[in-house]
């Protein structure tokens, strides 16, 4: 199962997040983006019955339910990677602030007209241009393609090389503040690295 613990991950200074809700922690405010604005939200563990439903009838692996139990999803380097979470259906959107959820992957694999089904399930998006994640269900490893899913970006061996090494590729174009340090295009990763 793959349980890697994105606050260990990312090398948070402290385990202390600045600003905390009951459904997730929030780590490096930045003020001169707005009141509200963090480098890092880390989502709250899945709820155990919802993960257990959403595996079901999505084909989520047990690889990726250890890390969903763990975290259920995130925004990561000021939305430039998200991490699908799984949720109860039909819920109401709240916009308080205090009621952020990361963004759905059930929801997402429906709109991306993933079948539960086929091999590849999307459980990440980059914010740049909505670049989707895949994961392979039966060998864990990891595409990155475009938001129409045609063209591959990248690719890694496995689920947890791919958080491992996006989280560090990522953390190069951020100052320990948390501003962007290069062009935002920058954030999608490409063939030309090596991963």
């Amino acid at each position: 199962m793959t349980k890697e613990n994105l606050s260990e991950l990312l090398r948070l200074k402290s385990g202390t997040p600045d600003w905390e809700t009951q459904k997730a922690r929030m780590y490096i405010h930045l003020p001169w983006i707005g009141p509200l604005a963090y480098l890092h939200t880390i989502f709250e563990p899945a709820d155990k019955t919802q993960l257990e439903r959403a595996s079901r009838e999505m084909g989520i692996p047990s690889f990726w339910q250890g890390f969903l139990a763990a975290q259920n999803g995130a925004n990561l380097y000021l939305h430039s990677l998200y991490i699908l979470g799984v949720f109860e259906p039909k819920r109401l959107q709240s916009r308080r602030p205090e009621d952020v959820v990361a963004f759905d992957i059930e929801k997402t694999n429906k709109e991306s007209k993933l079948a539960a089904a086929d091999d590849w399930l999307q459980i990440g998006i980059y914010g740049h241009d909505a670049s989707r994640v895949l994961l392979s269900r039966t060998n864990q490893s990891v595409q990155a393609t475009d938001r129409a899913g045609k063209r591959i970006l990248a690719e890694w061996r496995d689920v947890g090389f791919w958080l491992r090494e996006e989280i560090f590729r990522l953390s190069l174009l951020f100052s320990p503040e948390g501003r962007l340090l290069c062009d935002e295009r920058l954030t999608l990763p490409s063939t030309s690295h090596s991963y």
